[in-house]
């Protein structure tokens, strides 16, 4: 959250333009700023370690609540499937939620990324994938491939390298509890691979086994 601050204050810096930041330090301090005194700062901010942002916890749960119902609304819209592997084995991580992102700029984020990944345990993974043109699929079991697998593990690691506290992962985690609370008839028996959903489970013809070269459960 921290690097993210910081991020924000050299776009905001650097739009702004130097004139702009004497007159911020004028006005924040509540005296007048030379233009040398600014000068020292605006180095500082655009140097190659940037500025150092403290961001407290409470500003960090401010952002969560800011964003706690639009991501819960982007979370539940997406299309559930759940994929259970028998020879396959996902990666698992103290950072829960993986998001996969695509190829164009547009396709980052909570909003923007082509699926989130969630390993319910090694074995049985969530995928969350976007809507598309005409809504939400109805929930259901999805054939297990290496690909998908492959896709999940290369996401899990990137994210776990990641910052654990960064506030995309924080919220996420958080809204997907939340979602799952809503849409939830029972509780996951992780043991009996069991997942009800409130719009009910389709499985696809012969997801038990797959016979073809691509299958990897």
């Amino acid at each position: 959250m921290a690097e993210v601050a910081a991020i924000t204050v050299q776009a905001q810096v650097g739009m702004g333009g130097l004139a702009y930041l004497q007159h911020a330090m004028s006005e924040g301090l509540g005296r007048a700023v030379s233009i040398a005194e600014a000068e020292r700062v605006w180095d500082d901010i655009h140097s190659p370690e940037g500025p150092e942002v403290v961001v407290d916890g409470e500003e960090h749960l401010d952002i969560l609540a800011r964003t706690y119902d639009r991501a819960t609304a982007i979370v539940y819209d997406r299309s559930w499937s759940r994929v259970i592997y028998t020879r396959k084995r996902l990666v698992a991580s103290d950072v829960p939620v993986s998001l996969v992102p695509g190829d164009g700029y547009d396709e980052r984020g909570l909003a923007g990324a082509i699926a989130i990944a969630v390993p319910l345990d090694r074995q049985t993974l969530l995928w969350l994938e976007q809507p598309g043109d005409h809504g939400p699929k109805t929930d259901y079991d999805r054939l297990p491939s290496a690909l998908l697998a492959n896709v999940h593990n290369h996401s899990a690691v990137l994210s776990a390298e990641a910052d654990a506290t960064a506030p995309t992962g924080a919220t996420v985690s958080v809204v997907l509890t939340r979602v799952w609370l809503c849409r939830s008839t029972s509780h996951i028996s992780v043991a009996a691979k069991s997942l009800h959903l409130n719009r009910g489970v389709e499985t696809q013809p012969n997801s038990s086994s797959c016979g073809g070269s691509c299958c990897a459960g």
